[in-house]
């Protein structure tokens, strides 16, 4: 039965790709997209927080365009740090709140770019965007999970790809996200995968990195050492791995559906415990809004980066760089 539902899936993708891919709309400036081929937590968010860091340590003004999965409130709107992330959407939020930048979601992510025409930036990032085809992109970064297992390698619903592997044909680079945690045979097989389908396109591998701690008040905090922890992400195995590889005893694992909305009773035997409550940064810009103020510092999340050599961001730099003019 799942072979049937595959083979439908491709079906309904070839006519999503020939009812959109006809003429995309140009931008007025370079468009970089982040995407994946698979549904889950591959690192976007994370990769995206780092490229729109880099570029503006280069002198280069980024605005992020998101889709603004799950959220509740429609049509197309400028997110902010201080929004709510259950009516704009998690993701959305959580960029607002680590990048600084603009952030503009909706699930028209062309209307998008036209509203920030008053303010025009240096070049957009367009979060999730590999399966947008009405919008053109100047590059396009994929990512793949050295934490996948090969099952996952197969169309929806029979494993987790949106569309078949050969797709990557139309991406500029692949990075490998989590490679550091990996088997590296694996690593080197899922290289060799990429080849097959594009011998000629850069492959970068992304270490996943802890770059400090902080409580629901936005506060450093020490490492904790013993936790409870829970997720509502698309990758909950991977969040587990990347607590106990940094040292934490995790003596209590909670698994909550990606873009989970908390309610208060989802903390009972959590809180007041005695010991410290780690979350995904996601999730925390979530429960920072229902957490009690005086139990804010119970719960902590780490703040994690992505490690790539250096030409990965001086290629996007350079891409971003580039003065197009007209679009839209």
């Amino acid at each position: 039965m799942k072979k049937i539902a595959s083979g439908l899936y491709f079906l309904g993708y070839l006519v999503d790709r020939m009812l959109h891919a006809f003429r995309p709309a140009a931008a007025p400036r370079p468009v970089i997209s982040i995407g994946n081929l698979t549904a889950g937590g591959t690192g976007k968010t994370t990769l995206t927080c780092e490229v729109v860091e880099d570029l503006r340590k280069s002198g280069l003004r980024s605005v992020i365009i998101i889709r603004g999965y799950r959220a509740r409130r429609s049509g197309n709107y400028q997110v902010f740090p201080d929004d709510d992330p259950v009516l704009c959407g998690d993701e959305a939020v959580l960029l607002a709140l680590r990048t600084g930048t603009g952030v503009y979601a909706g699930v028209n992510r062309v209307k998008s770019i036209r509203k920030t025409r008053r303010n025009c930036p240096d070049c957009y990032v367009l979060d999730d965007g590999f399966q947008y085809y009405r919008l053109k992109r100047d590059l396009d970064i994929l990512l793949l999970d050295a934490m996948q297992p090969s099952e996952d390698y197969h169309l929806l619903p029979s494993g987790l790809l949106r569309e078949p592997f050969s797709a990557l044909s139309r991406a500029g680079m692949v990075v490998i996200s989590r490679s550091g945690e990996a088997d590296k045979s694996w690593v080197a097989f899922l290289k060799s995968m990429v080849r097959t389908v594009r011998p000629d396109i850069p492959i970068f591998e992304a270490k996943t990195v802890v770059r400090e701690w902080l409580d629901l008040n936005w506060k450093p905090v020490a490492p904790p050492l013993e936790v409870i922890a829970c997720c509502g992400v698309g990758n909950p195995g991977s969040f587990r791995t990347l607590l106990e590889r940094n040292g934490l005893v995790v003596t209590d694992f909670r698994i909550f559906p990606d873009h989970h909305d908390f309610t208060v009773s989802d903390l009972i035997g959590m809180l007041n415990t005695g010991k410290m409550v780690a979350v995904t940064e996601k999730d925390a810009v979530k429960l920072r809004r229902i957490v009690p103020d005086e139990q804010l510092p119970e719960v902590v999340f780490p703040r994690v980066g992505m490690e790539l050599d250096r030409s990965f961001f001086d290629t996007v730099r350079d891409v971003a760089g580039m003065s197009l003019g007209g679009g839209m």
